[in-house]
Formats: C-alpha cells, structure tokens, sequence
C-alpha cells in the first residue's frame, strides 16, 4: 500500500508508528480542534478509518519483518565470530561467543532474573537451523583443513560440539 493521499493522515500514521498517543499524533500531523475532549474523539474516529487502520497495519508488519532480519544477521555474525576465534585458537573469544549465542537461541546459560525469551524465538527455529547447519558445514570444513595442516582442529571441534554449536 502507498502513502495515504492525505499528508496529514500519513504523517497521523507515521507518528502512531513511532509510539505517539492518538492525540499527540492528531496534534503533531497538524490537525486542530476546539478542546482535548475533541482532539481526543477526531484521533480515535480517524484511527478506525479503514485506510488509516491498513496502512498502520502495514507499517507494523514491516518494521517487524525489519527487526527479524536484524536479528537473523546478528545471529550469524556471532556464529562467525566464534569460528574465526576458534580458527585462531582464541579460546576464550570462542567460549564467550559460545555462551552468548546458547543464551540468544535457548537460555542455555540464563540466569534465574534473565530467563526470557531470547533471539532464536523471534526468527523461527527454521531459520535458526539453516544458520546453525552453515556453522556446522564451514566448521568441518575448516576443521579438515587445519587437520591435515596438523593443528588442533578436532580439539576444538569437541569443544563446540559441547555447547551444541557442531554434532560429535
């Protein structure tokens, strides 16, 4: 749906979007009545306005879809992250990225007062283990690389296979 034709009535929906009550949103898109009572009446008689109610409607959907993409792409850049720390054997990067990301996808390691949903909740556990099977690809990748190379790729492997992040 495009813009609402009325710039006053977009600019009414931009600023519900952005968390304005009905009536500062009334005021604030340059409509005026005679008393609050009134401002108060218009903004809710034009909140339930077919149009206005699709567009905010839309408006949400997309800012939700925004908000998922985001968290997706954070999730695998720490999956990334732990795997440059663990290629670099740098342990204790790894093992924090690991513990971040078991808190973020499961309140693997939550404490009692921090136990609430995490990432992985909101992107769907679909999307959670296609990056999670990336993870696990490029690790056994990586691992018979640095195997063959003769470093201590298979240690590391055991490690994260601990936490979940790659299967024994």
């Amino acid at each position: 749906m495009p813009p609402l034709n009325n710039p006053r009535r977009e600019r009414f929906v931009q600023n519900r979007i952005k968390g304005m009550s009905q009536t500062e949103a009334y005021k604030a898109a340059g409509f005026e009545s005679t008393n609050d009572n009134a401002v108060q009446a218009c903004a809710s008689r034009l909140e339930a306005e077919q149009e206005v109610r699709e567009r905010m409607n839309e408006l949400h959907e997309r800012s939700a879809r925004r908000a998922e993409l985001k968290r997706a792409d954070i999730l695998t850049m720490l999956c990334e992250t732990i795997e440059e720390a663990r290629l670099n054997r740098q342990s204790s990067a790894a093992i924090r990225g690991i513990e971040l990301l078991g808190k973020e996808t499961n309140n693997m390691f939550a404490e009692k007062k921090d136990a609430k949903a995490g990432l992985g909740d909101d992107i769907g556990l679909g999307q959670l283990e296609r990056i999670r099977a990336a993870i696990v690809s490029e690790s056994t990748r990586r691992t018979q690389e640095t195997d063959r190379k003769g470093h201590r790729g298979a240690e590391d492997r055991d490690v994260l296979s601990q936490y979940g992040i790659v299967k024994a």
